[in-house]
């Protein structure tokens, strides 16, 4: 009786878990995205998110020494005809964004990266709120 209420509350708790997660995730999709609307970078759906977040990943477990490796992982693929300022507008936002805790790596990249990197500039928090 005690393990079948104890798998009750274990299973309610995971189910309840999954939303709060898939909402966080959410959150941080519609931050991103506006973010780059603000900065006029469109992309295929869902792409930038997915190489910015395969770059947080590689960051996080050392694969990604720094943010220029990561910076040119980006270039070779993101859609041809983005400009090297929106790369970096890619970047910093989703670093910002999907992996704060990398925004140190962000030191080694050029000032217009850092900036962006902020992902939350006036205008845009201001919409937000």
């Amino acid at each position: 009786m005690k393990a079948t209420r104890l798998a009750s509350v274990v299973a309610v708790a995971i189910s309840l878990a999954a939303p709060a997660h898939a909402d966080q995730d959410a959150s941080q999709d519609a931050d991103f995205y506006n973010q780059l609307r603000y900065y006029e970078v469109y992309s295929p759906h869902d792409f930038d998110r997915y190489i910015v977040t395969t770059i947080c990943e590689r960051l996080r477990s050392g694969n990604f020494p720094d943010a220029l490796t990561a910076h040119d992982y980006l270039n070779r693929n993101i859609k041809a005809g983005t400009t090297e300022q929106q790369g970096y507008q890619i970047l910093g936002t989703g670093i910002g964004i999907y992996c704060p805790d990398q925004s140190p790596k962000l030191k080694d990249m050029p000032a217009a990266a850092a900036a962006a990197a902020a992902a939350k500039d006036r205008r845009y928090a201001n919409l937000a709120h």
